[in-house]
This record gives structure tokens, sequence and C-alpha cells, in this order.
């Protein structure tokens, strides 16, 4: 037999559940958006200024010069979004913004002093749509259109027309993920005396693989580049590059961790290719809470027409937290490198041991105490035959010069730069200019940069050959140490010495250093 309800509190509340009943079933309905054909909200309207200001000055024993630029431009911009069907299935995005503006240039040397007024016209367009942008599979593709100018320096203002076409298609899971990027850019750059054309077309895939212990991801890009310089040749480039990695966590204790990559990738410019081959494993082990064991090794081989390089380095160590302020690591190092070119070949193998200790000491609550000391000595061995050491892929980034090659005694009429990026060919001269700097050489990127590395990026490639082949063994040694007292989270106060020392013979160049610093900071 039911026995009736006796509580007041649940009686009331299943009553006024019986009559939110209607009212939660009638709600969703309420809130659905009907399919329509097309919908457009309200358009939004912008206005802004664009600025863009330069100044630069150098000065000599000669003299000095300086150059001054002021680009004012007020802009108006209007912007609408809407979707067609139902936002779920499609939405869109109307862009655009247009201004005239002034553009003052100035520029004074050896008490002459010249100046140029002129005005600038900008435009901009995007319209951009989104495919299905709350599933777990959605798309986007993007059109867009600029009419800007650019500003390099000593009177070298740029009217830069472009173009972009693009798209992105995306699935996403808990455990898998896969994007596909592609698009075509197209641009034109018209300056005073000088032209550039550029094309570009790209293509990039990458998919990720999750797991509970582990994960897996591969990747595939394509790029094929075009540039022509006013009424010279043109210059293409193609690359493409694959790869994956592979982390898995195992044990007992899922106390070991072990990343396994590699990659191959080839590129085509100025007659020429190059290929370049990557592995590289790291391992990592908690053997107890304050101890840790680790090893890494990576490898490398390029190909550039007849030369040739091989780079395999490793290094493995342990890592003891004795006290919860001091950390002691002990490591075993080594690396071999192998190239060989027309007539020259060399075999250099450096192997050593090196430990650190760290010392961290918080000081109640007004400062922090750390104190840091290492050593480190290597065995070098160099076996070369022939005149000229040929080098290739040597990685450099022109952002903060001067920017150095490795090697010294370097060939100049041998160096070649390119993009990381594309492999852009660069010219010397237009792009950049070398300088030898006693043994050594330095690049100093040049202004107005024709091919433009803002566009290629910062990070640049060089082959070269240097005239710093020889035979010889030798060991040498280093140390550092340094001392840091931080008081109320505000002031620091910090010294530190580096020394580098070694028996090379006197024909072998090699580097000997021991460096001070002391200072303080707020």
């Amino acid at each position: 037999m039911n026995k009736p309800i006796t509580n007041p509190a649940l009686s009331g509340l299943l009553s006024g559940g019986f009559l939110l009943l209607p009212l939660l079933v009638w709600l969703p309905a309420t809130r659905a958006e009907e399919p329509r054909w097309l919908t457009l909200g309200p358009p939004e309207a912008r206005v802004g200024m664009d600025v863009d200001s330069f100044t630069e000055e150098i000065s000599s024993g000669a003299g000095s010069a300086s150059y001054e630029h002021l680009a004012l431009t007020p802009l108006v911009g209007l912007r609408a979004q809407g979707s067609i069907y139902h936002p779920n299935l499609l939405t869109f995005l109307l862009d655009g913004e247009a201004g005239w503006g002034w553009d003052s240039i100035s520029t004074k040397s050896a008490g002459t002093s010249v100046s140029r007024d002129e005005s600038q016209e900008v435009q901009r367009y995007l319209v951009q749509l989104n495919f299905l942008a709350t599933k777990p599979y959605n798309a986007t593709f993007l059109a867009a259109r600029d009419h800007t100018y650019r500003d390099y320096g000593t009177f070298s203002t740029f009217t830069v027309d472009s173009s972009r076409y693009g798209g992105h298609v995306g699935w996403t899971t808990d455990s898998l993920s896969l994007n596909v990027d592609a698009g075509v850019r197209d641009e034109k750059a018209t300056g005073l005396t000088s032209s550039s054309e550029i094309s570009e077309t790209y293509f990039n895939f990458t998919g990720l693989q999750r797991r509970q212990f582990g994960q897996t991801s591969v990747f595939c890009r394509y790029n094929e580049f075009e540039n022509t310089l006013g009424l010279g040749s043109r210059q293409t480039s193609m690359s493409y590059a694959v790869g994956g990695s592979d982390t898995e966590i195992f044990g007992s204790r899922r106390h070991i961790t072990a990343t396994t990559a590699a990659s191959y990738s080839h590129s085509e410019y100025s007659g020429q290719q190059a290929e370049t081959v990557t592995a590289n494993e790291n391992i990592t082990i908690n053997h107890r809470p304050r101890l840790d064991s680790y090893l890494s090794a990576d490898f490398s081989h390029s190909s550039y027409g007849s030369v040739s390089a091989a780079r395999l380095q490793g290094v493995c160590g342990v890592r003891h937290q004795l006290y919860e302020s001091l950390t002691s690591q002990l490591d075993a190092h080594g690396s071999y490198d192998d190239s060989s070119g027309p007539g020259s070949s060399s075999v250099n193998d450096r192997y050593g041991v090196g430990i650190n200790e760290n010392y961290t000491k918080r000081l109640g609550s007004w400062g922090r105490l750390g104190i840091g000391l290492g050593t480190v000595v290597d065995h070098q061995d160099f076996d070369s035959s022939g005149s000229v050491l040929p080098v290739f892929d040597e990685p450099h980034n022109l952002t903060n010069p001067p920017v150095f090659l490795n090697n010294p005694r370097v060939v100049t009429g041998s160096v070649q730069v390119r993009a990381a990026g594309d492999g852009f060919l660069y010219t010397e001269g237009v792009d950049y200019t070398l300088n030898v700097v006693g043994e050594l050489t330095q690049i100093l990127p040049v202004l107005p940069l024709t091919a433009d590395v803002g566009i290629h990026g910062s990070d640049v490639l060089v082959d070269y050959q240097s005239a710093s082949l020889y035979n010889a063994s030798f060991d040498s040694f280093g140390a550092s140490a340094q001392i840091r007292l931080d008081l109320f989270r505000r002031f620091g106060l910090y010294a530190r010495l580096n020394w580098q020392d070694n028996n090379a013979p006197p024909t072998v160049l090699t580097q000997s250093l021991t460096d001070l610093v002391a200072g303080a900071d707020y």
C-alpha cells in the first residue's frame, strides 16, 4: 500500500516541479533560432588613425646623417556579420577600411637637407566564411586585398598591393586533432627606383593523436615561392618537409618518459637541391622524488650539391636534490661532426664531463640568495684534409645584429644566405653585406631589403667555405660562478664569472675567455 507524502517541503517541491514542466518544455523551443536564408546584423562603423614614425641617426668620424619619416593616415571602416540559413551552418564577416593620409620624409647630412611631402592612399578589404563553427569538424575560408605602403628608410617608400586567399579545415575530438591550412599570396611593391613581385603557395597538415600515457604527432609542409626584382630574372624556390614524433610514458610507476622524433625536408632553389634528415631521442627517468636521470641524442645529415655534412651529439646525466635548497647535476656529453666537399673533408669529435651545483635559499620574508658553480672538461680531435672547410645550413637570426659566422677565415666569395622558411636566396649588396672583423666574418642586413626579410622571417641559413682546416688534439677547460641576492622582491645584487681556456697548439684558432660581470637591478 502506498503511503501519502507527509513532508511539506518535499510535497511543495514536487508540486512546483509539475507546474514548471510545461515551461521547461516550451523554453528550448522559444530559444531555438529558426533557419533563415540570410541574416545580416547591423553594420559597425569605426574611425581610426594609422601612425608610422621612423627616425635614424648615423655618426662617424667623417660626420653625421639623420633620416626621419612620419606618416599620418585617418581611416574609416565598416564591418558587418551575418549568417546563411543558420549560424551553426555558415557565418560570414565583411570588413573594410579606407583612408587618405600625409607622408613626410626628411634627411640631413654634410650640411644639406632634403625633404619630401606626399599623400598616401590605404585600402584594406576582408571576406571570411566560417562553416560549422560549433562542430568538431569545421572550416574557415578568407579572401583579402590590401593597398598600402611601407617605408624602409632613406627615401625608400614602397606602394604595396597584395591579395591573399586561403582556408583552414579542422577536425578535433578528445583524442584526435587534424588540421589543414592552404592558401596563395600575391604581392607587388613599387618604389621610386625599384619594384618587387612576390607569389607564394603553401600547404600545411598537422595531426595529433592523444592517449592516456602518450601522444603521436605528424606534419607535412609544402611551400612554393617566386620573387621578381624590377626587370630582373625571376627567382623561384620550392620546399617540402614531413615528419613525426611519438611520446610514451611507461614503467611500473609511470616514471619513464621517452620521446622519439624524425623529419625529412627537401628544397630546390637557384638550380640546386638540398636535403636534410633529422632524428632525436629524449628519455627521462624519475628514480626517486629527488633523483632523476636523462638521455638526449640528436642526429642530422644534410646535403647540398656536392657538399654534405653529418652531426651526432648526445648528453646523459643525473640530477640529485640533496637538500631542498641544493641541486647537483653531473653529465657526460659528446659530439661528432663529419663534412665533405670537392677536394676537402673534415672530421671533428668532442667529448667530456661537466658538473653543476646550484644553491637557493629564502632568507625570511626579506630576501633570497642564489649561488651557482659549474665546471666542464672536454677533449677535442680535429682531422681534416684539403684547403677549405665547406659549411652548409649554418643557422643565424638577423633580428639583433651583429651576427658572426661560426668559423673563422671565411672565403667571402663563397657565402650564400637563404631564408630559413622557404629557401629564398638573398643577394649580397642588396639584402646584406659582409664585414671582415679580424678572423671573423659579420653579416649585416641592408635596408631596404628588396626581398623583405620580414616576409620570410628573420631566420636565415648560411652556406660558405672557410680556410680553418687543421689537424690537432687538445683539451679545453671551462668554469662558471654566479651569486645573486634579491631583497624585498624589488632589489637585486649579482655577480658572475665565466672562464675558458685550452692547451691547443699556437697554430690552432681557439678562444680563451675571462668574463667578469657585477651589477644591480630594481
